[in-house]
């Protein structure tokens, strides 16, 4: 099967969505498909004017691609506006059908709004990766009704539209049928993998004091600031807090202050694969305390490294991490239960390992790119033999 995946940023952007474009095609080529990759050179949602990434960015990406025998073919965005993207994405995937043919197109977000009309004609199986949390599109902050129609008419349309939808997990296939209307009997789970390079790292011995690791976006529905507000709960006690990822350094810094423990806060910044790996082998717990989640790619890879997770009982949260059992689940923005709960792990190093181990050997049983990779031809090869 020759499968296109068509990503609406940069393969060198950061973040779980990148890593889940990057890994899928990896393994759906060692699985026996010809994959080939059409990033949109962005690093986001931007309007007019555009600004244009440096032709670096997301080449070290594409090379490892390449040499894994996958077409990559980056677009440069739309002038204008993010919306329009689609516009390329779709020249582009009408020149690659001609010239070595496809079976299908699998997408992410606003990259595919042009495509269904290409794929009905050309007898190509059209396909969409869930693999954001849709709630807050329909019922957030802001969720006017003005904005809910540009929801359903920019971001849910492709997914009603497409032969087949992938969910990455039991909570966003409900909000897929509930609030977006997509016809159920369309949709297949298929859970995000973890890297076992994850797995394979060693517990270093335990800090003194123990080290907390919150790593992802600092923005405020990754949890960050209410971290912040729940350690401010708990600074009578003895840790450290490693903050690694991207954004705002100078407002975590203010938030830090505000709760009274800016001196025992350490924003590091973004962290590759192999700084991630230290960060994680050192942790004592990972503090990721997101307001939603469609899997929650974070949460998996520490637990992989066998690191307990405190978190809120959100989403798809609680279909990965098993409170009481690899981590700590406390209800939503609930900072004091957030830091009571830290204060438990804390207190109780030994059950904090236990729960570590344990969250461990379930992600390497039930999260693994082998079998998202394997999910994903079976949905697209059913969808294909479903047009006939």
């Amino acid at each position: 099967m020759r499968v296109a995946l068509t990503f609406p940023h940069s393969l060198g952007a950061p973040g779980g969505g990148t890593r889940d474009c990057l890994e899928l095609a990896r393994h759906l080529a060692r699985a026996g498909a010809e994959v080939v990759v059409v990033p949109v050179q962005s690093l986001g949602p931007t309007r007019f004017p555009r600004p244009r990434l440096d032709a670096s960015v997301g080449r070290e990406q594409g090379a490892e691609l390449e040499a894994a025998g996958i077409e990559v073919h980056p677009v440069e965005p739309h002038p204008a506006h993010y919306l329009l993207d689609g516009r390329p994405v779709r020249r582009t995937i009408e020149r690659i059908s001609r010239h070595g043919g496809l079976d299908a197109v699998l997408g992410w977000w606003n990259e595919t709004l042009s495509l269904r009309g290409l794929t009905r004609r050309r007898g190509i199986v059209f396909a969409m990766n869930a693999a954001a949390s849709y709630g807050p599109l329909f019922r957030g902050t802001g969720a006017t009704p003005l904005r809910r129609l540009r929801t359903a008419l920019f971001f849910t349309r492709p997914l009603r539209q497409a032969d087949v939808v992938f969910a990455r997990s039991e909570f966003t296939r409900t909000e897929l049928v509930e609030l977006g209307r997509v016809d159920p009997g369309r949709i297949r789970i298929a859970h995000l993998g973890v890297d076992p390079a994850f797995g394979a790292i060693e517990r270093l011995p335990a800090a003194d004091p123990p080290r907390i690791l919150f790593f992802g976006s600092w923005v405020p529905e990754k949890g960050l600031f209410d971290a912040l507000k729940a350690l401010g709960t708990i600074r009578d006690r003895s840790w450290t807090f490693q903050v690694a990822g991207w954004g705002d350094a100078e407002r975590v810094r203010a938030a830090a202050a505000e709760a009274g423990i800016e001196g025992r806060v350490e924003c590091v910044g973004p962290l590759d694969r192999a700084g991630l790996s230290v960060a994680l082998a050192g942790a004592t717990l990972a503090l990721l305390p997101s307001h939603t989640e469609s899997f929650g790619l974070a949460n998996a890879e520490a637990q992989a490294a066998g690191v307990p997770v405190v978190a809120f009982d959100v989403a798809a949260v609680p279909e990965v991490v098993v409170s009481g059992t690899t981590g700590w689940l406390v209800p939503l923005q609930d900072t004091a239960a957030l830091g009571a709960a830290v204060a438990d792990a804390l207190d109780r190093p030994d059950e904090a390992r236990k729960r570590g181990a344990a969250g461990r050997a379930r992600v390497a049983e039930r999260f693994t790119w082998e079998e998202t990779a394997q999910a994903t031809l079976a949905g697209l090869e059913q969808a294909r033999l479903s047009r006939g």
